[in-house]
């Protein structure tokens, strides 16, 4: 049953606000797909600023025809993206169209389509909304998780990769040596580890 009033409003808000935080961290994942089936970091230049549904669209033609995966591999990759492209499109319905209220099953979202004047309707929740946060954010692990599996763990950093370049350009001598003495140490720990 949908709340009523204020609280209605202040649920329907913090759910959106979680699909919102959700989406945001899916579409970083995408972006870092794209890179890591591409194989290269002057990927993330042309993965900049692309929406989700390019994004997924690319990923999976890339992933479709790219040589150095295995068949397994491939497969769970295009399940994610066709799951992620059906969440993608939820996700911009429940943020997009016009939340109406007052029917007698509850909340309906308005969609205005192109060249059309009617407003189709569907139904909806603040548990849909909630749903569909809670699904952005398992595929964008399982993603991550396809992705580290079929190209290992370097893949993860490749899409910032640029960016941290330019971080260490800018870097005072100090910093760079400071950064050196870390990194050794951290490979100290990992070797006395055995990892």
């Amino acid at each position: 049953m949908e709340l009523a009033g204020q609280a209605d409003t202040n649920a329907r808000y913090l759910a959106l606000g979680e699909l919102v935080d959700a989406a945001s961290t899916f579409e970083m994942q995408l972006r870092a797909a794209l890179c890591a089936l591409v194989g290269s970091k002057y990927a993330a230049v042309i993965a900049a600023g692309m929406m989700a549904g390019e994004l997924i669209e690319n990923s999976a033609a890339v992933a479709k025809r790219h040589r150095e995966i295995t068949e397994p591999a491939r497969s769970r990759l295009t399940e994610i993206l066709s799951l992620a492209k059906a969440l993608s499109e939820a996700r911009n319905r429940l943020i997009h169209d016009v939340w109406a209220f007052g029917g007698p099953e509850g909340p309906v979202l308005m969609r205005s389509k192109r060249r059309d004047h009617t407003l189709p309707t569907s139904g909806t929740s603040v548990a849909a909304v909630q749903e569909t946060a809670q699904a952005l954010r398992a595929v964008t692990f399982d993603l991550h998780e396809a992705l580290r599996d079929a190209f290992g763990l370097e893949i993860a950093t490749i899409e910032s990769q640029l960016r941290w370049e330019d971080h260490v350009a800018t870097m005072t001598l100090e910093e760079r040596e400071a950064l050196a003495r870390r990194q050794a140490t951290a490979a100290e720990k990992m070797k006395q580890h055995g990892e």
